[in-house]
Order: C-alpha cells, then sequence, then structure tokens
C-alpha cells in the first residue's frame, strides 16, 4: 500500500514539474529529464531537516491533589516549574522545494508582464486565512489540514478570479501554485507556531511530511487541475 502510495505521489509530481517546465517554455523533448531529475532532487530532499532557532522554555505548573486521610478527603496544590527546549526546524522538501518554484513562477511572470500583483496578493491573503481555518491540531503528530476541502477551495477561487479577469488564463496555472504555496506555509504552519507553547512540543518540523505535505500538495494539485479545466473549456 505504502508503495502504492508513493509511485501514485512520483507520478503526481513529474506530471506537474511537466506542465510546470512547460509552462516556462522549455523544449518538449527535454521536459521528462527536466522533471524527473527535479522529482530525485526532491526526494534526496526529504531527510534534511535544518533548525531555525531553539528557544528555552520555563513553566510554573500547579497541580491539584487529593489526599485521603482517615477517611477525610484534603485538597492541596503542588507547585512546580518545568523546563524544556523547543527547536523549530524546516524540512528542505517540505519547504524550499515549494518557495523556490513560486519564486520561479513570479519572477518569470513578472518579466512577462503577465503578474497582476493585486490579484495576486488578494489570492495570496484569501487562501492564507482559508487554511488556517481549515488546520487541526493532531496530539501526536501535529498539524493536519484536509487536503481535498485545500485544494478545492484554491481551484474554485482561482478559477473564479480567471473568470472575473482579475487572472489571465494563461497564467493560470502558474498562479494557482505561486499564491497557494506561500499561503500554506502561513496559513498552516508559520501563524500556528504559537502552538508549540500551548502543547508543549520539543520539535516542530515546518513541512515535516516532505514532498507529502499539504504545503506541496495543495499547490500541486490545485494548479494542474485549474491549468486543465481552463485549457479544457478553451478559457482565453
Amino acid at each position: 500500500m505504502r508503495t502504492t502510495y508513493e509511485v501514485a505521489l512520483s507520478a503526481l509530481l513529474s506530471l506537474f514539474f511537466v506542465s510546470y517546465y512547460s509552462v516556462l517554455g522549455i523544449d518538449v523533448r527535454a521536459l521528462p529529464y527536466y522533471a524527473g531529475l527535479t522529482v530525485v532532487l526532491a526526494y534526496a530532499l526529504i531527510g534534511r531537516n535544518i533548525m531555525i532557532c531553539e528557544r528555552y522554555v520555563k513553566e510554573r505548573v500547579v497541580k491539584p491533589i487529593v489526599l485521603n486521610v482517615n477517611g477525610e478527603l484534603l485538597h492541596q496544590e503542588i507547585d512546580f516549574s518545568i523546563s524544556y527546549k523547543s527547536k523549530i526546524m524546516v524540512n528542505a522538501a517540505g519547504v524550499f522545494v515549494p518557495l523556490l518554484f513560486t519564486a520561479l513562477g513570479i519572477a518569470v511572470m513578472w518579466i512577462q508582464g503577465t503578474l497582476n500583483l493585486r490579484a495576486w496578493l488578494m489570492l495570496t491573503l484569501f487562501l492564507i486565512v482559508t487554511y488556517n481555518r481549515l488546520t487541526l491540531f493532531i496530539r501526536g503528530e501535529g498539524l493536519g489540514v484536509p487536503v481535498a476541502t485545500g485544494v478545492i477551495v484554491t481551484t474554485l477561487t482561482v478559477l473564479s478570479a480567471v473568470y472575473a479577469g482579475l487572472v489571465e488564463p494563461n497564467t493560470a496555472f502558474m498562479v494557482a501554485f505561486t499564491t497557494s504555496a506561500p499561503a500554506a506555509l502561513i496559513g498552516i504552519d508559520i501563524i500556528n507556531l504559537r502552538n508549540t507553547a500551548i502543547y508543549k512540543a520539543k520539535r516542530v518540523i515546518i513541512g515535516g511530511m516532505g514532498v507529502a505535505d499539504a504545503i506541496l500538495l495543495i499547490p500541486v494539485m490545485s494548479s494542474l487541475i485549474v491549468g486543465n479545466v481552463v485549457s479544457l473549456l478553451g478559457i482565453t
């Protein structure tokens, strides 16, 4: 089952990078090589977690206790302090890969003069709020978000912007990726870093699922769907 999932994930990433490099204007004959190499490099980065900061936390804890003394219940409180180190880390595959291709996509649209910066910022801010509202904290697992819901919301949001004339159809694929990737990073992980104190997490890994993290999966799936819908419907 795990192997089937990994194969499907690799195929999805390969399909995405073929589409991504195609939008950049890479020669069709070279697309499989560029896409394959990118997927291999992304998988190679999965095991690399980079620590960005470490906090020493000291807290005062008050615990109520009940003592039974000769049948009489006595209520007391124990006052003590605890201390621990909390490490904030980033996974190279789960964070750097989506951010790198976001920066590249924005740069290309900017150079080509097809980037509507105001619309891009509006979409990104909307998705940040949406992803943050969808995020759940799973004890023992970390932060979780329903990927399918995130993909549906992102797809409908970008397609609505296309129909409203805020996003040019030929940039819809790239806009879907470059708005949802940073929005997922900020809305799902960065804003929720405060939960490291609430849940006393000793280690937090941003993008910890690597290439399977929502920071990459939501943008990849959303952009593929948006690009295909625009193409199939012949929106110009």
